[in-house]
């Protein structure tokens, strides 16, 4: 249950952090990036 709250977390903050910093998209997309190394 913890790893799904997790992911729609993930989901929110991905869709929501850029629309308020279109700065804070790089990071997310780095942060994005080491999940799916870890998760393929």
């Amino acid at each position: 249950m913890a790893f799904q709250q997790a992911v729609q977390l993930f989901i929110q903050g991905f869709v929501v952090f850029p629309l308020l910093s279109p700065h804070g998209l790089l990071p997310v997309l780095r942060l994005g990036q080491s999940v799916f190394h870890i998760f393929p």
